[in-house]
């Protein structure tokens, strides 16, 4: 006859011992991920080009007109043209026309753990630029594994929470399609882990929200992406970021 107590007792044993095999087997390890807001992409193909060229012409004339003849001399079709377009920026700017948080932020140093070549044409610093028709490009092991890294200047008056990202070769629709694009970054900050940014295959910006990182006094602040995955390119391994910008907050 089994004793009901024991029986128990072998139940909660082998209960406990399972319990314990899974915890041990289990990655309790969170694993942040951020996805992206898409903003807008820039057309920067040879027909983009000619119509900002054209707005600038006829921006151009109406601000000539403006201080000839001052406000009463041009339309009022002509004024809201002005007010429309006069803060334009070329199609393969990044920059932020007026006042922005590069006024007051400092950049260091951008190192990349590889390059597709030894010339300046695809080198880390193109990839902060503020110009879509270069990029950082790198083959070593199709891109895998090939980190960017940002040094930011000391200060106490400013913090990071936005990265922007233009991801693959954006000079043109086949540059674009024929490089690979990142898929998967891991950013540390300061060498410390802290999210994984999932990246939509798209020309568009990828706008990724983070914690504010405030800047130190006394030390450099910096950010590193790690690629963990790609979208393979049609024609070549080489792997492309055509700019990565930032955004965030402070007195300047």
């Amino acid at each position: 006859m089994t004793h009901p107590i024991k029986s128990f007792l072998i139940i909660l044993t082998i209960t406990c011992f399972s319990s314990f095999t899974i915890a041990q087997n289990t990655n309790f390890t969170t694993e942040k991920i951020i996805t992206p807001k898409l903003g807008k992409s820039h057309d920067i193909s040879e027909s983009g080009i000619k119509a900002y060229q054209k707005i600038q012409t006829k921006l151009n004339r109406i601000q000539n007109d403006y201080e000839k003849m001052g406000s009463e001399g041009i339309s009022k079709s002509d004024a809201v043209y002005l007010e429309l377009h006069e803060m334009d920026t070329p199609p393969n700017s990044t920059d932020t026309p007026g006042c922005s948080w590069y006024c007051a932020a400092l950049i260091n140093n951008v190192i990349a753990s590889s390059t597709l070549d030894k010339s300046d044409t695809y080198k880390a610093w193109n990839i902060h630029d503020f110009d879509l028709s270069n990029t950082w490009a790198t083959n070593k092991n199709k891109g895998i594994g090939e980190r960017i890294t940002f040094v930011f200047g000391r200060t106490k008056t400013l913090s990071i929470h936005q990265i922007q990202i233009y991801n693959g070769y954006q000079k043109s629709e086949s540059t674009w399609e024929n490089n690979s694009r990142a898929k998967k970054l891991a950013l540390s900050i300061n060498g410390k882990q802290y999210a994984y940014l999932e990246l939509e295959d798209v020309r568009n910006v990828q706008i990724f929200t983070i914690d504010a990182q405030k800047f130190l006094a006394d030390t450099n602040l910096t950010f590193d992406l790690k690629i963990m995955e790609i979208y393979p390119g049609k024609k070549y391994d080489d792997l492309c970021i055509s700019e990565i910008n930032f955004d965030g907050a402070g007195d300047h």
